[in-house]
């Protein structure tokens, strides 16, 4: 799909000082409340070095087994520095594969399995560790993975990340595959100079983002309504969604947030930025998103919070109804 932003409806409501609508959210939630949630700091290190950071996914659950969702290229790279082996019980791969929240005072889990070709990986949570499903700017609940061909034109969607703040988007295309022959360019992006790994694994469903904004790995943020390095792993909240209208056949009414959000419908994972910064309008800039159709497909889904339910068809109380405010709203007040 791609998507365009919505004008005012970017936002940066952070929990660090000072200047907290300038600087990332680097918050480390489990050293301060014992529990991190969608949208946190996350990242590998080696040597108790941390060289990158992403955004934390969601939660999700199959046959028992709980796993939460991250952003496979950032072990990637650290696997092949090192040798490291993916699924192997060796001290090196251990420590390379491990995941911490903010920093390397926070190790919260081990990153296990890579989802196919996607950018998607898998991590088991260390014991002991909790992660609530619940993301920390909005307090929006995931409680269904969505197939990526159910998206309708115009219908909206918000990602909820530490490095971006809550972000609306509008769907103003149709999901596309990228295909390339072997040898071939991709046909959206060529990659820097060593830099091939970056480029979308051919055969992989995404999702085109076309997101009206420009690419930064500014340390600040300055400006609205940027994509920003560490977004990657930021999960597809769908906030309004088209339906048909009974009374008026051939046209579509506007689902509202309130109708919306309830569902806890989420579509995909930010994968890769327009890294060639080639745009020459603001507008063609490029974001893909992995799909979760793979995840649907493999029998997970997504973990419900006490006292919710987990299917997209039966009315749920409003995410923020009972609590009537975020998780990171709900730190500052302690």
């Amino acid at each position: 799909m791609a998507f365009c932003p919505l004008p005012g409806e970017v936002g940066k409501d952070i929990d660090t000082e000072p200047e907290k609508s300038v600087f990332d959210d680097d918050t480390d939630y489990v050293a301060r409340g014992g529990v991190f949630y969608p949208g946190s700091m996350i990242s590998p290190a080696w040597k108790g070095e941390t060289r990158y950071s992403a955004t934390a996914g969601i939660l999700l659950e199959r046959n028992g087994q709980q796993h939460m969702t991250c952003s496979w290229h950032l072990w990637e790279k650290l696997a092949a520095q090192h040798g490291a082996t993916l699924g192997s019980d060796d001290p090196l791969s251990n420590e390379v594969f491990t995941v911490y929240q903010r920093d390397t005072l926070s190790p919260v889990g081990t990153v296990v399995e890579r989802v196919g070709q996607t950018d998607i990986a898998l991590a088991r949570l260390h014991d002991g560790i909790e992660f609530r499903n619940e993301f920390i700017g909005s307090g929006f609940v995931p409680r269904c993975l969505a197939l990526g061909s159910d998206v309708k034109f115009l219908d909206q969607f918000s990602i909820d990340s530490f490095t971006t703040g809550k972000q609306n988007l509008a769907v103003v295309g149709v999901k596309v595959e990228l295909p390339r022959t072997p040898g071939a360019e991709h046909p959206e992006t060529v990659a820097p100079a060593n830099s091939d790994d970056l480029l979308p694994v051919p055969g992989v469903e995404y999702i085109l983002v076309s997101q009206g904004t420009h690419f930064t790995q500014a340390a600040e943020m300055t400006t609205k309504s940027q994509i920003r390095e560490s977004a990657c792993g930021a999960v597809l909240i769908r906030s309004h969604r088209h339906v048909q209208d009974p009374s008026r056949p051939f046209r579509n009414r506007v689902e509202s947030p309130r109708a919306t959000l309830p569902r806890g419908e989420v579509f995909g994972m930010m994968h890769l930025a327009d890294i060639t910064h080639r745009r020459t309008y603001v507008s063609q800039y490029l974001i893909y998103a992995d799909s979760f159709t793979p995840l649907i497909q493999r029998g997970w889904t997504a973990v419900a919070l006490p006292g919710t339910a987990l299917t997209a068809n039966v009315p749920v109380p409003d995410p923020l109804g009972e609590r009537g405010e975020s998780p990171r709203k709900q730190l500052r007040r302690k």
